[in-house]
């Protein structure tokens, strides 16, 4: 995933990168400036609880923040990349295919664990697969006479886009905050 500086830039820094004879230089300092932002806004997002106050795999900084990067200009964009299919797919959307199945975690010991695939290591005990009377299919921890689902098996699942993932607001705020301090420094 890129973003480009360019994409976003307000009608100010069109108007500061008009006055600078060496735009590059303009659009790395603010590119760089975007990476950092991004990096941020998206630690700050890891510090939220998740939808259920379980257990944080810390999402937001190992698959996102971690992943982002400024990655270069020229004299008409620069660029940032979020090397993260995960992410990519949190803010697109779209539909996951089960092969045959896919497990949504029901509990915060399945959630802690991960992958079904996980319960069978030594001393975990196993799972066992239950259908109910109307067609869902669970796992059940042991022998499946637990009252609580460990995992819900769905064949697909398809999710929303967030739009809202790149904090657009503030980062369009950093540039022209960016591009103003380097014409500050030019013209001095």
């Amino acid at each position: 995933m890129t973003i480009e500086v360019r994409d976003l830039a307000t009608p100010e820094l069109q108007r500061i990168s008009k006055l600078v004879s060496r735009p590059r230089l303009l659009l790395q300092a603010c590119g760089r400036r975007v990476a950092k932002d991004l990096k941020a806004g998206f630690r700050d997002r890891d510090k939220e609880p998740n939808s259920h106050g379980w257990w944080k795999s810390h999402w937001w900084n190992r698959e996102v923040a971690q992943k982002t990067a400024y990655q270069g200009a020229t004299d008409t964009e620069a660029t940032v990349s979020i090397a993260s299919k995960q992410f990519r797919h949190f803010l697109l959307g779209g539909r996951v295919v089960g092969h045959p199945y896919l497990a949504i975690p029901l509990t915060e010991q399945a959630k802690r664990k991960g992958s079904p695939g996980e319960w069978t290591k030594k001393g975990d005990g196993q799972l066992t697969f239950l259908r109910s009377k109307t067609g869902a299919c669970y796992l059940f921890p042991g022998e499946g006479k637990s009252h609580n689902a460990s995992y819900l098996l769905v064949r697909s699942v398809t999710h929303k886009p967030h739009p809202d993932a790149i904090p657009t607001d503030k980062i369009e705020a950093g540039v022209d905050d960016e591009a103003s301090k380097f014409l500050e420094r030019i013209t001095k």
